[in-house]
């Protein structure tokens, strides 16, 4: 069975793979643009509303983030993004991350 979420590391790419019996198809999310908590929740509610995701795919992206998150980063996917309720930013290509001011 394929799977149902891959990471592209050549070029920082989460690859959502559709259930096809559903009309899903490769549906890539450039990590770049995944660097604040507030893009990382837009991605997952973006693909959650497509008609081929179920909970299943859900499950995957978030375990695939999270893996992406241990690979780069060496944190998991909530210590990256929101650690103890800090929002930070991550720098996918530096492998660094760092709290948000807010204005």
């Amino acid at each position: 069975m394929k799977k149902l979420v891959s990471i592209r590391w050549d070029s920082l790419e989460i690859i959502v793979h559709g259930h096809p019996k559903k009309g899903g198809y490769d549906y890539p999310i450039d990590l770049e643009r995944c660097t604040t908590p507030a893009q990382v929740l837009d991605w997952i509610v973006q693909v959650s509303e497509k008609p081929w995701c179920d909970g299943e795919l859900l499950v995957a992206l978030i375990e695939a983030i999270d893996e992406a998150c241990h690979e780069r980063l060496k944190i998991n996917f909530q210590g990256a993004f929101c650690p103890m309720g800090m929002p930070m930013r991550v720098d996918w290509t530096q492998g660094t991350t760092r709290k948000i001011i807010e204005a």
